[in-house]
């Protein structure tokens, strides 16, 4: 408890059973706010996964979860008391790593990322403009000794992106990266 009715509650938990390995993490968070309708609420999620396949390779899974309802009061000239922002957030990302040896090794990242606002002016569901973005991308990168004194590290990024917005349309572009 804090200003204003603040609470944070978080808990986590990491464990390695043999070739396994995770990470759990839970986060909330409010409060009522110092006005009337600016309270703030959110809810976060992350997780990790880890499999060693052998000595040289091995996966990991990411994933998280976000999502907040935020109260926007307007100035306080001019109280707005039914105008609302809500968000989601999800990520997916997907990785193999290959050891060569201890200097050396080549990566591979797979990931998307999915990101939702609503901004609500009214009461009326009916009345809110939408915000969605989608990313989808591709990461490949070795990194090695050379000569006995350098580490180059060469890689290559793909990125796909998908916006949808109620007020501007659909949109698509690419980002390429080496």
């Amino acid at each position: 408890s804090g200003t204003f009715r603040t609470f944070a509650q978080e808990i986590s938990h990491t464990q390695k059973i043999k070739n396994f390995g995770l990470f759990l993490s839970g986060r909330h968070q409010a409060q009522e706010g110092f006005r009337d309708n600016s309270d703030y609420k959110s809810y976060n999620l992350d997780n990790k996964f880890t499999l060693d396949l052998n000595q040289a390779d091995s996966l990991q899974l990411l994933t998280g979860l976000y999502t907040a309802k935020v109260g926007s009061p307007g100035r306080i000239e001019n109280v707005d008391l039914d105008d609302r922002l809500d968000s989601l957030k999800k990520y997916l990302d997907i990785n193999w790593l290959h050891k060569f040896d201890s200097d050396s090794n080549i990566e591979i990242k797979s990931y998307g990322n999915f990101d939702r606002l609503e901004f609500i002016e009214t009461s009326e569901p009916l009345d809110k403009n939408t915000h969605t973005t989608k990313l989808r991308g591709l990461n490949l990168q070795y990194k090695g000794k050379f000569l006995n004194f350098y580490m180059p590290v060469l890689g290559f990024n793909y990125q796909k992106h998908l916006l949808n917005s109620s007020n501007s349309g659909k949109h698509d572009y690419y980002i390429n990266a080496i």
